[in-house]
């Protein structure tokens, strides 16, 4: 009878070459592995909701402003004239003008930011990755760069999305689990994994 285990079974294979990556034990006596599709994209959720909220927020503080106006002179005016009766008056109308603020612009630059410039610092993750116990790291498991993550998130924004989600989706067929924007800036995101010992025969 062979020794060997159905495929699946037993402790995941131990990836060299990594220090801190793959395979290598956290202080809590958890083991590091790729992160997945589907645990990757339950922190995307998690971090979009937060930046929704935020938004969402800053949009209550930045509705489109109403004021009224008077316009006269050589501006263009609204007038009712009384040519009915005995005198010829005219006045002029206070008329709404509306100043939308334009926020699109400073939410993408905000949203690149968290993710920059969290993915970099020593949280190694946005908020969403550190609630799934996630974090991005180079080739050899070590934190990235500022110009590593920006390169890392401006291709997943520009390239890996809006491409019919293509360098995303890529994520749940590739051997170490990397997207294309992780492929293009050489980067890893690695998960903490329980370790289960079972003793004995039950």
């Amino acid at each position: 009878m062979s020794d060997s285990l159905p495929p699946g079974w037993g402790a995941p294979p131990v990836q060299t070459g990594i220090v801190g990556g793959a395979g290598s034990l956290t202080p809590d006596g958890r083991m590091l592995a790729y992160a997945g599709f589907w645990v990757r994209t339950a922190a995307a959720v998690l971090d979009y909701f937060l930046l929704s909220v935020v938004s969402l927020v800053v949009g209550i503080f930045t509705l489109p402003t109403i004021r009224l106006e008077e316009w006269q002179g050589d501006t263009p005016s609204y007038q009712v004239a009384f040519r009915d009766t005995d005198f010829s008056s005219s006045f002029h109308m206070p008329w709404p003008h509306v100043e939308v603020h334009d926020t699109g612009t400073h939410f993408l630059l905000f949203q690149l930011l968290y993710f920059v410039l969290l993915e970099a610092s020593p949280l190694r993750g946005t908020l969403g990755k550190l609630v799934l116990g996630l974090r991005v790291s180079d080739l050899a498991g070590n934190r990235i760069s500022l110009l590593r993550s920006l390169v890392r998130n401006l291709v997943k924004m520009f390239v890996s999305f809006p491409v019919l989600f293509i360098g995303v989706i890529m994520v749940a067929f590739t051997p170490r689990k990397q997207g294309l924007h992780d492929m293009v800036a050489r980067t890893l995101v690695l998960r903490r994994e329980r370790i289960v010992r079972f003793d004995g025969a039950g």
